[in-house]
């Protein structure tokens, strides 16, 4: 299989998703799914019917051979179940450990806006998986606990300070969107003030 990750390409609603060559991944699993549902709704395409509406749309040999040979047993599933055996055939050995990794990996140096949307993103993709998938508060946790150790510092004094508002006040942001914009802009201003005290470090050193 291709180590480039599939596609999906959807024309409008009323189209079905394609999957293109490429390796299977649970984002374009979910990609697809969402799609395809999006097609069946669109469509008003019964639930029995939805398999055999989608059964031609993997560019991928391997799948679609794979598809071809079980075709009678595929049809005959529920989409959702059909997607289940997608998975588990096509899917890396060790893809579970992959997604665990991206949930539970320190910020370090990455800017908080990319490392928290990639979390983001590695969630979302797991969320028919409960034993990987984290609620929002939940995963909130595990970025405050995971953020740089500066960042977290930032956090936690202007959560406690007049500036941030009440105490507590990032903490009591409900909406995870609004809560990582918020500690999006710590970031930048600390990572800001950061190159300013370097740059000024630099310059003294050269004025020696």
């Amino acid at each position: 299989m291709p180590n480039a990750p599939a596609t999906i390409n959807q024309a409008s609603p009323g189209h079905p998703p394609i999957m293109s060559v490429g390796r299977i991944t649970m984002e374009n699993i979910a990609e697809f799914t969402s799609g395809a549902k999006r097609y069946f709704i669109y469509k008003s395409v019964a639930a029995e019917a939805h398999v055999s509406h989608i059964s031609f749309c993997f560019d991928d040999p391997h799948v679609a051979a794979w598809i071809e040979a079980n075709n009678a047993v595929l049809t005959a599933l529920t989409f959702d179940a059909f997607i289940l055996r997608l998975r588990a055939k096509f899917l890396s050995a060790t893809w579970f450990l992959d997604y665990g990794k991206c949930l539970t990996s320190a910020q370090w140096d990455s800017p908080f806006a990319d490392w928290s949307a990639a979390k983001r993103q590695a969630n979302q993709a797991v969320s028919t998986v409960p034993n990987l998938f984290m609620d929002d508060a939940r995963l909130r946790l595990f970025m405050r606990i995971l953020m740089h150790e500066d960042l977290l510092a930032e956090y936690n004094a202007k959560n406690t300070s007049a500036e941030g508002g009440q105490s507590g006040s990032l903490d009591n942001i409900v909406d995870l969107d609004d809560w990582c914009t918020a500690v999006g802009h710590i970031d930048e201003g600390w990572r800001l003030r950061k190159d300013r005290e370097q740059r000024s470090y630099l310059k003294q050193l050269k004025s020696l």
